[in-house]
């Protein structure tokens, strides 16, 4: 996938800290949304979780053919290689490196010059496969949409370039707290520590934290469906395409809150301390249990943040916000990881010989609730027979 798709296919974790946390944003399962995007890559490079030659043999492989041509091409190709067999045959290709880029370039470049340019089409077409000039396009056409300003966190610009689009976001969003998280995150990386904790103080007081995940599903389906796919294929792979750069952006908000924590303790400061302490796992929080836990890669990175902010913290020490001591959060965050890595392991099983029809009641599951609510539904079903070879 290009970077960290969803469908909501999922992943895992390591246990060093630091590594922990790169690995589970960019070692995702066949439908974990992608952390980042190509915009934010130098050329030559990839992003986490991408297979370059992969979408590069795709492209490779249209050139010359309709599109129905290069779908049963493709779909020769990917029944015929050396991987497990699957009861459906698009499934290689949800399971394969590319499945963040569904669609080859000319054809979402086609396909938006055949008039699909409100600020729907213009993000499905960045996710399905168009890259950062649809992105670019969208904010010169609709410079104040928070869908659009959201997005552009993943681009490369100076903090003041950031400062102001993210400004333009809490304008657009005030009651999102995700955008004063991201806020935190460009102050931190200018080196405003003070004026980042201000922003993650006013996040703590909104109840809203949306990323816009589940319209960019919805809008990058469209898209598919509009080039051929079924109904489970399109779900499937418009959900493997999803693009997650602000789980990146939270992990570096997590590392600024550890530094100010020590320059605190440093001081003597022990309230203060105590303070960025739960402002870190409110953070985490949101993740782990709130909006953004609809992903399984979300939940990951949620408990992984707890567990970070919470790693220097004595166990015995209370924390009374959460009416447990640290020591009992940590507990429960490690049991949570544990079962989530496990469940994690589920879905490459079980989609090999599920039909298309169980498919699609899985991805179904995971937009309307969560990818561990469609997990547990995998697991009461009765094992699908095994895919002829």
């Amino acid at each position: 996938m290009r970077s960290a798709r969803f469908a909501l296919p999922l992943l895992v974790l390591v246990a060093a800290l630091s590594a922990l946390l790169v690995l589970v944003l960019s070692r995702t399962s066949p439908h974990t949304p992608r952390p980042g995007d190509d915009a934010e890559l130098r050329p030559g490079e990839t992003a986490p979780g991408q297979s370059g030659t992969g979408a590069l043999a795709a492209q490779n492989e249209r050139r010359g053919l309709t599109e129905a041509q290069w779908r049963k091409a493709r779909r020769e190709s990917e029944t015929a290689d050396d991987a497990p067999p699957t009861r459906v045959p698009w499934v290689h290709r949800l399971l394969s490196p590319d499945a963040g880029t569904p669609l080859e370039e000319d054809a979402v470049r086609a396909w938006v010059e055949a008039g699909h340019t409100n600020v729907e089409d213009l993000l499905a077409a960045r996710q399905a496969g168009g890259g950062s000039e649809f992105l670019q396009r969208a904010l010169e056409l609709f410079p104040k949409d928070p869908r659009v300003l959201f997005a552009s966190t993943a681009l490369k610009s100076t903090p003041e370039e950031q400062r102001e689009r993210l400004e333009r976001f809490k304008d657009a969003a005030p009651s999102n707290s995700l955008a004063n998280y991201l806020s935190a995150w460009n102050e931190f990386k200018a080196g405003n520590p003070e004026k980042a904790l201000e922003e993650l103080a006013v996040a703590t007081t909104k109840s809203e934290f949306n990323d816009y995940t589940a319209e960019a599903w919805e809008n990058t389906e469209k898209l598919l469906l509009a080039h051929g796919m079924s109904d489970a294929e399109a779900k499937a792979l418009s959900g493997s395409s999803l693009l997650l750069p602000h789980l990146a952006q939270l992990k570096e908000v997590t590392r600024g809150l550890l530094d100010v924590r020590a320059e605190a303790l440093a001081a003597g400061d022990q309230a203060g301390a105590e303070r960025i302490t739960q402002l870190g796992l409110h953070l985490g929080q949101q993740l782990a249990d709130g909006p953004g836990s609809m992903t399984l890669i979300g939940e990951l990175v949620g408990l992984t943040l707890e567990r970070i902010i919470l790693r220097d913290v004595p166990p015995d020490t209370e924390l009374p916000y959460l009416q447990k001591s640290a020591g009992e959060v940590l507990s429960t965050v490690d049991t949570r990881r544990a079962s989530t890595r496990e469940s994690s392991q589920t879905f490459e099983t079980w989609v090999r010989g599920a039909s298309e029809p169980e498919i699609l009641e899985y991805f179904q599951r995971l937009k309307s609730e969560s990818e561990s609510a469609a997990l547990r539904w995998i697991r009461e079903q009765p094992s699908p027979p095994a895919p002829a070879p």
